[in-house]
């Protein structure tokens, strides 16, 4: 899925979450968002946040990222995806929580 195929909320979400994640901080986050930056620092690979950051973060394009981290454009996509994937499990198991709630 694409930056501009995301849900406005979502790619809001995605990109102040990546920014802090970057910095390392989670100051002035909403809870979502504090969520989104602790699995990108906790559970993602140091390539995949990194890729992820920069996409969503910087909105650097996939072969602009590829060509900065010298990888083929393959690897970023597929690092992006499994980050955003790890996003959206935890997202969900934290969804389900609340419904049990």
């Amino acid at each position: 899925m694409t930056r501009n195929k995301l849900p406005g909320e979502l790619r809001l979400d995605y990109l102040r979450a990546a920014i802090h994640a970057s910095n390392r901080d989670e100051i002035g986050l909403t809870p979502r968002q504090k969520i989104i930056a602790r699995v990108l620092t906790r559970l993602c690979t140091d390539v995949q946040r990194r890729c992820f950051c920069a996409y969503y973060g910087q909105e650097m394009g996939v072969q602009e990222i590829a060509n900065a981290m010298h990888v083929n454009q393959s690897s970023v996509s597929r690092n992006i995806s499994s980050a955003r994937r790890k996003i959206n499990t935890v997202l969900d198991l934290v969804s389900d929580r609340e419904e049990t709630k």
